[in-house]
């Protein structure tokens, strides 16, 4: 009896030994990992060495505003240039964030509009803004204005963009008040389209382009309903679950992506929620 005691005592002590010895040696694979990053994150930002390291796997954010270099805090669109630049839009010009500081860029005809409600990165290496005054375009320094005064453009109020290449013909879209309108990059001849002909409605609110098997898909959301241009026709789109609604449907959004090896579809539309497409349905 007192030896099987004793062996009792025995393996409870050796257990416990091990199990205190396997977590102490976690703990410190642990702290061994997150140090480097540590040191690193902390010289990097001048942070205080007493600071939690947990902080580092939990998710950082950060706001910026006009006291960081933002030209407004009310941010209309937002793009990546060719430099890898952040550029946003806002009520009073637009800017970029160069890695360390923001540059504020206003528009030309600042004092007839500096709002942007539009934003885009040029193929190129342009940039085009949409405003309340027509377009604006940013090529190696250079600004050059579209207006219904000077160019074909339907209406002077921007609401989108897109650039199409197909068949190496480089086409810009343009989302207005008062129709679409495609600007031939080479050159530089206007198609317009509005509801006369192809589009649901005229306020073209948003575009998105996407590459299918069949050809290329330039998608058009309108203030009454979506449709898509492809292989040079137009097909306008009815979302039968709506009923009478789909006929007035607001759209301000779109997402093409891959979903589970599909090719799926996503409308936003002002009031009637989300709207999923999958292909071949």
């Amino acid at each position: 009896m007192r030896l099987f005691k004793s062996l009792a005592k025995y393996l409870v002590r050796y257990l416990t030994k091990t199990i205190l010895r396997v977590f102490l040696g976690l703990v410190f694979i642990n702290l061994i990992s997150i140090f480097p990053s540590y040191l690193v994150l902390a010289q990097n930002k001048n942070l205080d060495l007493n600071f939690d390291p947990l902080e580092i796997g939990r998710p950082y954010f950060r706001v910026f505003s006009d006291k960081d270099g933002l030209p407004q805090n009310s941010v209309q669109s937002i793009t990546i240039d060719k430099k890898s630049y952040l550029w946003v839009a806002t009520q009073d010009g637009a800017a970029y964030y160069n890695g360390h500081h923001w540059v504020a860029v206003n528009m030309p005809n600042q004092k007839v509009s500096n709002y942007i409600r539009a934003l885009y990165a040029g193929s190129d290496g342009s940039m085009w803004f949409g405003t309340y005054a027509g377009v604006w375009r940013l090529k190696d320094k250079q600004w050059t204005g579209y207006t219904t005064t000077n160019s074909k453009l339907p209406n002077n109020i921007i609401h989108s963009f897109w650039e199409t290449e197909i068949n190496g013909k480089a086409t810009f879209w343009i989302g207005t008040n008062n129709g679409l309108a495609s600007l031939d990059l080479e050159s530089m001849e206007w198609g317009l389209y509005d509801s006369k002909n192809v589009l649901p409605d005229n306020r073209v609110r948003v575009l998105w382009g996407t590459q299918k098997k069949q050809g290329y898909q330039l998608w058009i959301g309108t203030d009454a309903g979506f449709c898509y241009f492809q292989n040079g026709e137009w097909q306008k789109v009815t979302v039968d679950i709506l009923g009478e609604k789909a006929a007035t449907l607001p759209v301000r959004c779109f997402l093409g992506t891959t979903l589970n090896g599909k090719e799926v579809f996503y409308v936003g539309a002002d009031g009637e929620g989300l709207i999923y497409l999958e292909e071949g349905k």
